[in-house]
């Protein structure tokens, strides 16, 4: 059975939509499939797209009896499709500031496992933001691609006499903010 002319038509306006620029920032090449764990909620709209490259400063500490190295901080730039930096992403928990100063945080709301991958898919929940700017609104972010920064990327063992020390290892990320329907189209 072929697809209806309406159904067509849609799928070639949202293709169209997600190959423009949004919000200033130009959208990335289009998300893998999700799994239904983190669906963002009906009701509100992709507004930006963005990469993350960076690192994640994990410190070694003593758990129990053993020791291991645990994240403490990220600590990376936030580029768009056409790799201009358009903020960064970094603390713990995460927090995402735009070129204009606007922030935003959030708690992971859903997590699922990424295939071939070394992180997991996120649905995040985000606070209300700070400022007038680009994340004013932002009402879910998503987590859509996660590489390196696995304890592989460590150059040394967590141990008794590094109790305390500090190492970068390589962050990557690709990030999918949202904004309530109402006002993505309205672009606040």
């Amino acid at each position: 059975m072929s697809p209806t002319p309406l159904k067509t038509a849609k799928s070639l306006a949202l293709a169209a939509a997600t190959s423009v620029t949004l919000g200033g920032c130009a959208l990335l090449s289009p998300a893998p499939t999700l799994p239904p764990a983190v669906d963002v909620p009906s009701g509100h709209s992709l507004f930006m797209s963005a990469d993350a490259e960076g690192s994640t400063i994990r410190v070694c500490r003593a758990q129990g009896n053993a020791f291991a190295w645990s994240a403490q901080e990220i600590d990376a730039t936030l580029r768009d499709g056409r790799g201009t930096s358009i903020g960064r992403v970094y603390g713990m928990p995460m927090t995402w500031e735009a070129a204009d100063g606007s922030i935003v945080t959030g708690h992971v709301v859903a997590a699922a496992p990424a295939e071939g991958n070394d992180g997991v898919f996120q649905l995040i929940r985000a606070n209300p933001a700070t400022g007038q700017g680009a994340m004013r609104n932002v009402s879910f972010i998503q987590r859509t691609a996660f590489a390196g920064s696995g304890s592989n990327a460590l150059s040394a063992e967590c141990t008794a006499a590094r109790v305390g020390e500090t190492q970068r290892t390589p962050y990557r990320a690709s990030f999918r903010f949202f904004k309530p329907t109402s006002t993505a189209i309205r672009g606040q």
